[in-house]
């Protein structure tokens, strides 16, 4: 294929629905939190912890925890699925790909998925290709612009099965 033949589909911005997440996931990992915290309070409260200590280990707490936050929001930011040249793949924000030849594309496959911690079903894209170790997954699918995903299967002339 040309170069002019490629195709680009990226995702849209789009909030969740309310009640996407599962209050019940979240709940062990608050009331640790919190019990943590409150160990280190009752140590400086008795002597056995210097409270700048203290203050400067809950800060550094929450730069990893953001950090871990950030990555998550990062995994979905300006991912990409694509066809050029003669590849079909996707990428991410780290500009990690994956890609396989278009002549090993069997057909696109969108199906939804249980996440860990979701109270709904998130769509997933694959690319699934001849041979099933090769196949590609998307998470977030259904967040792709619409009709892109069946821009890119008419490019590489391959039917789309399922739904989301």
């Amino acid at each position: 294929m040309a170069s002019g033949d490629d195709v680009v589909v990226h995702l849209v911005v789009s909030r969740l629905p309310a009640g996407s997440y599962d209050p019940k996931f979240f709940a062990p990992y608050v009331v640790g939190g919190l019990a943590v915290v409150g160990v280190g309070v009752l140590r400086v409260l008795f002597g056995g912890q210097d409270a700048v200590a203290f203050v400067s280990a809950v800060l550094l707490a929450a730069v990893i925890v953001g950090f871990v936050v950030l990555y998550g929001y990062l995994r979905f930011w300006n991912a990409t699925v694509y066809l050029h040249r003669d590849h079909v793949g996707t990428t991410n924000a780290f500009g990690l790909r994956r890609a396989v030849h278009v002549r090993d594309v069997d057909y696109l496959l969108l199906t939804q998925e249980p996440k860990k911690g979701m109270a709904r079903l998130i769509g997933v894209l694959q690319i699934v290709t001849k041979n099933r170790n090769n196949t590609i997954r998307f998470s977030g699918g259904e967040r792709l612009e619409p009709g892109g995903i069946e821009r890119l299967a008419a490019a590489i002339g391959v039917p789309i099965q399922g739904s989301w």
